[in-house]
């Protein structure tokens, strides 16, 4: 969401209540994880896990860099973020559930194997069949991945623009506050996908919930 010119005392006001929500959907972590492994370890279990502990790392890392205003960081921890619900909404559709596991787990590129619809799984494909949940994950992919790459991204956060005519070089500088508002928006898009992983990772416990249940019978 983008906002008018934020000061850096009231960015630390919204950033205070923003920190809040990611040590909130930090803390419920344990609760989600106990429930992905339950009683009965599978192999897409270790998947689950392991894109579990990626986020959080993430989330401990971009927490940081919100504090410290390390914008071009913290885009990058946005894009990696939407690489972890990707990856996993991959899981999900793959023709091949167990090779696409199998590929995971031995470091092997996934782009080539197959969704269920007979479609190669590249970044674009991921995120374009992503949009039936999440309207804006193709716009939030490409700003995100401006600060992976080296792109005009770079080129405006290494200049201070005094007027329309003049500007300095602002290389090695602190952030001016004009970029708070991309901080904020950071930090808003970050909280989002947090909860989509959940919302995903959440199927899968009570997918495993209900096959629990029919094998106790």
């Amino acid at each position: 969401m983008k906002t008018d010119h934020i000061s850096n005392e009231d960015y630390n006001t919204i950033l205070k209540q923003h920190l809040e929500s990611l040590k909130r959907i930090r803390d419920a972590a344990t609760g989600l994880a106990k429930g992905m492994i339950g009683s009965t370890l599978y192999k897409e279990d270790l998947l689950c896990a392991s894109v579990l502990h990626r986020s959080l790392s993430l989330l401990d890392g971009f927490s940081v860099l919100l504090t410290s205003r390390h914008l071009s960081c913290a885009g990058i921890i946005l894009r990696a973020q939407l690489d972890n619900c990707m990856r996993l909404y991959a899981s999900f559709i793959a023709d091949n559930k167990s090779e696409f596991i199998d590929r995971f787990m031995e470091g092997k590129r996934i782009d080539k194997l197959k969704d269920d619809q007979g479609n190669k799984m590249s970044d674009y494909l991921l995120r374009t069949r992503l949009e039936e949940y999440d309207s804006r994950i193709n716009e939030v992919y490409e700003k995100a991945s401006g600060y992976v790459h080296l792109s005009n991204i770079a080129f405006k956060l290494s200049l201070h623009e005094i007027n329309a005519d003049s500007f300095e070089f602002a290389i090695g500088l602190p952030l001016k506050e004009d970029a708070n508002e991309y901080l904020i928006e950071a930090a808003e898009a970050f909280l989002h996908y947090m909860k989509l992983l959940y919302f995903m990772l959440n199927s899968v416990v009570e997918s495993k919930e209900r096959a629990e249940k029919v094998v106790k019978r």
